[in-house]
């Protein structure tokens, strides 16, 4: 493991990346790594194969947190698609992270299912987190009264959400709060 997340940390990707990226490696760093020889593509291939996904975001999320304080950290709702991760009868991957916005880091991530949407895979995972004294950011379809209700009761952190015509009323009374104001809605 800890071999496939240095050659990551370098930029490599792939198998065949981190296997040409080991054979670079000398016998004396091999050794720090408690590794008797320099893996091949297929043992790497099959090793990450078998790390159970869930477990290993699970891991590297709690070392981050406990690495970390995030107190005054702003941190956004990111849904993506994995590319390539669909064929024809398989839907694409998606995913939700919680991402750092001064370096990008993914603090935390969870696939959402099939029979969802990120909402309430980003209120399970900011229920989750401790996020005390963080801003959180997202886009229109995280501006939902329990998200905000998590984060800002709950959690005791602020929130930052987009309002678009999703959400109608809270639009409207938006825009008669700010009518007056030196700056539009």
């Amino acid at each position: 493991m800890t071999l496939c997340i240095l050659a990551a940390l370098t930029g490599i990707k792939g198998y065949k990346g981190i296997a040409l990226w080991t054979k670079t490696l000398d016998m004396r760093t091999l050794e720090l790594l408690k590794l008797w020889r320099k893996p091949s593509e297929s043992a790497i291939r099959r090793f990450i194969l078998s790390v159970p996904a869930d477990a290993f975001d699970q891991w590297i999320t709690d070392w981050l947190l406990k690495s970390k304080s995030l107190c005054g950290a702003v941190l956004a709702l990111d849904g993506k698609t994995l590319r390539g991760s669909h064929d024809g009868e398989k839907k694409a991957t998606q995913l939700l992270s919680v991402v750092d916005h001064k370096n990008g880091v993914i603090m935390a991530q969870k696939e959402i299912e099939s029979k969802t949407n990120e909402i309430p895979v980003a209120q399970n995972l900011l229920s989750a987190m401790e996020i005390k004294g963080c801003v959180i950011t997202g886009d229109a379809i995280h501006t939902q009264d329990k998200t905000a209700t998590i984060i800002a009761r709950d959690q005791e952190a602020d929130y930052v959400f987009t309002v678009k015509d999703n959400r109608e009323n809270l639009k409207k009374e938006i825009h008669a709060q700010l009518s007056g104001c030196a700056f539009s809605p």
